[in-house]
């Protein structure tokens, strides 16, 4: 085996391992929308295809390389489930039945031609470059590759229509659909050359999975399940762990030759087809013990979430009772506890679902929100407690109009309340917090400044991060958990917004930007 080859075969077997990955976190995520259904199909051919490939193109025999990567057919479906996958995501499916309907057919009456007429589609394999066999084209091989282009041509041409009027978040999805289009067929489409005899080594084929995959799953995904950060993390760190095992057996089929010299009836195509079932059995082992691991830790701060809860229940009850025997001066006081258990309540349902991926029904209900009146609603929220420390808390909507947005009003809510409790609690007595609202370009402006302990610029960059508290932060509020900021950001990324902050340093103050697209 050449070290072309070598390469080769492990950039496949890796490419492979990645789709199984892949395929089994999206099941275990969530496999119920159609739209997530038919990603998944379209995994399963991607990994039919990589498997056939990389498994056919070392067998010695000419017809048996060629009966294995007649597997070639999984493309067609990877273009086919992929399109049903896109209609389904931007809601089209209704006005793409008719075309759907056709894709289905032509996809399956070519599958059936070249089950019937092997031939058409691939002649026995001849060795080309370094392989010891590789594809060699039938007749109708060219529609194969036509079928497919042709339907992506399709749906991409449907994706630009909707494009254009889409809202932020569907905008934002579809350019990374593009991205994992475009750069899966400048990649994935090398590997047709040499079928034609046209002297192009293939090896940049092996990336096509990585550069596809993973963008298209984030496309569908993100706003639904997952962050991109989680899924190709996990997926590479999965991967590594069986790069060590997919090396070593690749490196075994070095011996095949000898092995079938000195034992003649031995099948060529036996070492390749039981190592690369080994590297997937190791793999997923390997996969099942770190998500243990995960489990484990998720688990635990769900259970102090649950906890917590139990508590703040009796609290709310407690204050609900007290309402009707206690005199008019009490009442405010009392609403002002079941706010903040409220609030705690809310919290910690937000705290537990940054511990737990598979929480189905924490959703977002998106809709028309006027910025301007849930800021003004907070402020007002908030006066009790900064009159408590004699803090002024003053609001300006520089706009003088609505500021609408699309988005959950309650979660934007939530991060305006941080915002504001933060910019409260770190600030001293006799202090200013000014909260204003205004526009810039295309997007709705929300700052918080304040006059308290500020930052240093080693806390400003980790502000942001789960459970981080500076040693300024600790002094100033004891009970602070170091979750509120890393929530909001979360919530805000959602709405395919930012949030920042700027200090000049310790004691000078922060101000606080969140920044949201505006509605078109």
């Amino acid at each position: 085996m050449s070290l072309e080859l070598l390469i080769h075969n492990i950039g496949y077997i890796i490419s492979a391992l990645t789709t199984l990955v892949v395929i089994i976190l999206v099941y275990i995520k969530d496999h119920g929308p159609l739209a997530n259904k038919m990603l998944l199909l379209s995994f399963v051919a991607v990994f039919g295809y990589v498997t056939s490939h990389v498994v056919g193109v070392n067998i010695q025999d000419p017809e048996l390389s060629r009966t294995v990567l007649m597997g070639n057919i999984f493309t067609i479906f990877i273009a086919l489930f992929f399109a049903h996958s896109v209609f389904a995501l931007i809601g089209k499916l209704k006005e793409q039945k008719i075309a759907l309907i056709f894709m289905y057919s032509g996809s399956i009456i070519l599958t059936i031609i070249f089950l019937i007429f092997p031939n058409s589609l691939l002649l026995p394999s001849v060795p080309k470059l370094y392989f010891p066999n590789y594809y060699e084209a039938g007749i109708l091989y060219p529609a194969i590759m036509a079928w497919t282009v042709l339907l992506s041509i399709y749906f991409l041409s449907q994706m630009l229509l909707v494009y254009r009027t889409a809202e932020p978040i569907l905008k934002n999805r579809l350019r990374y659909l593009f991205t994992a289009i475009l750069m899966g067929y400048l990649l994935g489409t090398s590997a047709w050359y040499l079928v034609f005899d046209i002297q192009i080594d293939p090896i940049l084929s092996m990336f096509f999975v990585t550069s596809f995959v993973i963008p298209f799953t984030y496309a569908v995904l993100k706003y639904d399940l997952m962050d991109i950060k989680v899924i190709a993390k996990q997926a590479f760190t999965y991967s590594l762990a069986v790069v060590g095992v997919g090396i070593f057996i690749v490196l075994l089929n070095f011996s095949n030759q000898l092995i079938v010299q000195q034992i003649p009836a031995t099948p060529a195509w036996a070492l390749p087809l039981i190592s690369s079932f080994i590297v997937v059995t190791v793999g997923f082992f390997i996969w099942k013990r770190l998500r243990e691991i995960d489990t484990l830790k998720y688990e635990f701060v769900s259970t102090i979430s649950h906890k917590l809860r139990t508590p703040l229940t009796g609290i709310k009850w407690a204050a609900e009772s007290l309402t009707t025997h206690t005199t008019a001066e009490g009442q405010e006081e009392l609403a002002q506890i079941k706010e903040g258990t409220n609030r705690l309540v809310e919290l910690v349902g937000l705290l537990m679902n940054t511990s737990n991926d598979h929480q189905e029904d924490y959703v977002y209900h998106w809709e028309p929100v006027d910025i301007a009146t849930l800021s003004e609603k907070m402020v007002g929220d908030e006066k009790y407690q900064a009159q408590k420390k004699n803090i002024t808390l003053s609001y300006a909507n520089q706009t003088g109009n609505a500021v609408m947005i699309h988005a959950d009003p309650k979660k934007i809510l939530s991060v305006i309340q941080i915002m504001i409790d933060n910019a409260i609690a770190y600030t001293p007595k006799d202090g200013k917090v000014e909260v204003t609202l205004s526009k810039s370009g295309s997007t709705a402006l929300l700052t918080v400044k304040d006059t308290g302990i500020g930052l240093d610029k080693e806390d400003a960059r980790l502000i942001f991060s789960r459970f981080f508290r500076g040693n300024k932060a600790r002094a100033a509020d004891t009970e602070g958990m170091g979750i509120g900021l890393f929530i909001a950001q979360r919530i805000v990324e959602r709405h395919d917004g930012k949030i920042s902050v700027k200090s000049e340093g310790v004691g000078t103050g922060s101000t606080f930007s969140l920044s949201l697209p505006l509605m078109k």
